[in-house]
């Protein structure tokens, strides 16, 4: 979820470069309004070109895609150990467009697969490990951004019910207290969440 520089309707943290947050900014392309969007997301090298091009051909912006480096076993990034923003430090971030510097490794772009089975059952099989840093990548934290993301007037966010990453949700509201921030639960919970869980996200969603 990112909004760009002269653009401020709405950002979309991406579950990935391809799940929930593409899916919900094409749907708000749609809008009659003609909402501007942009999408915040960690990807990898390996993304192809005609990935981000298609994208932009379709009215959404990009400039707030990410690279991680890889401090070590590829997607294995381990520094924090946190599971809010991944266990990643946000130093370790840098901004897609910009050219990547030669002898540094980069992690690769989250991929998975979605099995649907015909009573609706839906299977997620990550191609790229489970890892500290996948999870970073998922939702870049927001102050790895350019300041004009955090003025649009909505975010949407996919989040784990379980261990949402409140640390983003309250850099988005404190960022513009004034801002909709939206919360989609990517997964289902082991377990019920329990009252503190969600009066903190609540509070910093509302």
């Amino acid at each position: 979820m990112a909004s760009v520089s002269k653009w401020n309707d709405i950002c979309f943290w991406a579950l990935g470069g391809g799940g929930g947050g593409p899916q919900t900014a094409f749907g708000i392309r749609c809008h009659p309004g003609n909402l501007q969007v942009g999408l915040a997301a960690g990807v990898g090298l390996d993304l192809p070109p005609g990935c981000t091009s298609w994208l932009q051909g379709n009215g959404i912006d990009t400039a707030g895609l990410t690279l991680l480096r890889d401090r070590g076993g590829g997607a294995g990034n381990g520094v924090g150990g946190g599971w809010e923003g991944g266990g990643a430090d946000s130093s370790d971030f840098i901004s897609a467009a910009a050219p990547p510097t030669i002898d540094t490794s980069y992690c690769p772009t989250p991929r998975a697969w979605q099995i649907t089975e015909h009573d609706g059952r839906r299977t997620q099989v990550w191609r790229t490990p489970a890892c500290p840093a996948l999870y970073a990548m998922l939702r870049p934290p927001a102050v790895v951004l350019p300041p004009s993301y955090l003025t649009a007037r909505a975010f949407h966010i996919g989040v784990h019910p379980e261990r949402p990453d409140l640390i983003l949700l309250g850099a988005l509201r404190v960022s513009n207290p004034a801002a909709l921030v939206s919360v989609e639960p990517f997964t289902h919970a082991q377990s019920p969440a329990g009252v503190g869980i969600a009066g903190v996200v609540i509070g910093g969603v509302v």
